[in-house]
């Protein structure tokens, strides 16, 4: 949508993104327990997927297949991957 000027009038409100992980669980609970988010639950035993909430942002992890690390820079990645919401 567009208004007169060009400008856009339409607005995003949340963001859901999904990340690749080596352990859902522990990455869930990290997220619990330092940036205070719900883990509403984990999809397959052991946790193959999860969501964990915060206000109106819902993040997605899932389970990295044996073997990989889930991300091409992984050591940066682990490294510097720290979200924070403020």
């Amino acid at each position: 949508m567009s208004t007169k000027t060009g400008k856009s009038t339409a607005r995003l409100r949340t963001i859901s993104p999904q990340f690749v992980v080596p352990d859902v669980v522990s990455a869930a609970q990290y997220c619990r327990d330092v940036l205070g988010c719900q883990i509403p639950g984990y999809f397959r035993e052991p946790g193959v997927y999860s969501i964990f909430r915060r206000e109106a942002i819902e993040i997605h992890l899932g389970k990295a297949d044996a073997g990989r690390n889930g991300a091409r820079h992984a050591r940066i990645a682990k490294s510097h991957w720290k979200p924070t919401f403020g």
